[in-house]
């Protein structure tokens, strides 16, 4: 029964991606001037039908990685977070950040377009009592200007192509000395990878269905903070080895694939899982940024 579901999401996601396959194509490894506005469309209509899609939710919600996010990067969220805040977690989905933050703060709202998400935090996701939700664009949240203490989210930016909306309007919403903290795939490090051969390949292969198709540079956040009366106060790397450009060059893509399935299974085992811990906290922390396919972002409004 289970890999009958798995099949059927399978089959329903190969059908309705073959209509962005196109769009998916001019987007990844483009500037954002260079994105014809028909295809950019056509990816923003597929990502929100997908998600808002109540079978694709439930999917997400059995699969979604917890290990690696409970013993690593939901710390560098909860570091900024104090007992007294008012959060808002953006592209909550299923609340797995969410909860998290609701265990700190006073009080967390969660956002997300697709309410069949939202759904799992309040039915035995996270039903914490200082948890509230609401269903919109992340780009137009119904609340005043200056209402959060803070803005989250986590593996969200990645599906907004019009990322600098989205983050526009979480500078609105939050407070003055408040932090906008999220992931992201971490651009300098696509650009590097992207000239491998090998790393091209698995790239192409991660983001099949435009999936995932927008990533940041340093540069491009720092612009950002400038020109809106911000501080790009850090980027963290984190998830070494979930995405790399240090065996790009001795590795063929088939082994780089195969090594990344390999370490998230181990992610699975407690006492690997805890020597991983201690290396991100000791080691990577430290690494230059570009080096990790994965980044942590905090900007401070003005």
């Amino acid at each position: 029964m289970k890999f009958e579901f798995v099949r059927k999401i399978k089959d329903k996601f190969k059908k309705e991606r073959a209509s962005c396959e196109d769009a998916k194509k001019t987007i990844v490894g483009t500037k954002e001037y260079d994105i014809n506005i028909d295809n950019l469309q056509t990816i923003k209509d597929f990502k929100s039908k997908y998600w808002q899609d109540k079978d694709n939710s439930d999917y997400y919600y059995r699969t979604v990685e917890h290990s690696f996010f409970d013993a690593v990067s939901s710390k560098y969220f909860l570091k900024y977070i104090k007992p007294s805040d008012k959060v808002l977690d953006c592209g909550a989905g299923t609340g797995r950040l969410t909860v998290k933050i609701a265990e700190i703060a006073a009080e967390v709202t969660a956002q997300d377009i697709s309410q069949a998400m939202l759904s799992h935090i309040s039915n035995g996701g996270g039903g914490e009592a200082n948890i509230k939700t609401v269903c919109c664009d992340a780009r137009n949240i119904p609340f005043a200007d200056n209402s959060f203490d803070v803005v989250t989210s986590c593996d969200f930016i990645c599906h907004i192509i019009d990322w600098k909306a989205y983050l526009k309007e979480s500078l609105r919403l939050v407070k003055k000395g408040g932090y906008l903290i999220f992931s992201a795939y971490n651009g300098d490090n696509f650009a590097k990878i992207s000239k491998n051969r090998n790393m091209k390949e698995i790239l192409e292969k991660m983001m099949y269905g435009s999936q995932y198709v927008v990533n940041q540079t340093k540069q491009e956040l720092l612009e950002f903070a400038q020109d809106n009366h911000a501080d790009l106060i850090k980027i963290q790397p984190y998830n070494l080895f979930a995405g790399t450009s240090l065996w790009c060059d001795k590795l063929s893509a088939q082994e780089i694939y195969q090594l990344r399935v390999l370490i998230g299974k181990t992610y699975e085992v407690p006492k690997f899982l805890e020597l991983i811990k201690l290396f991100e906290e000791r080691i990577v922390k430290d690494m230059d940024s570009d080096d990790c396919m994965h980044m942590i972002v905090v900007i401070k409004k003005k």
